[in-house]
């Protein structure tokens, strides 16, 4: 089983970029599929984020399997069809 993570985009802030480095020195890869991640509460906005997997990039399939896990596991978000 991978492990995930959630980044921002690198164009976010200044620090974005030095964390997606770090977390590529040490094996992590950007998975190219786009990414929001749910607002932490209701008077704040989705984010634009990456997901990140270790040891290596998920399939397309799998990618849709944590994106679903991660919503409904993590953020107990059902997003609308």
């Amino acid at each position: 089983m991978p492990l995930i993570l959630e980044t921002e985009l690198p164009e976010m802030n200044s620090q974005a970029p030095k964390r997606i480095r770090w977390y590529e020195s040490l094996g992590f890869h950007s998975n190219p599929q786009g990414y929001v991640q749910p607002a932490y509460a209701k008077d704040l906005n989705p984010v634009l984020s990456r997901i990140m997997s270790y040891p290596h990039l998920l399939s397309p399939g799998d990618f849709q399997v944590v994106k679903k896990t991660l919503y409904s596991q993590v953020y107990r978000y059902l997003p609308s069809t």
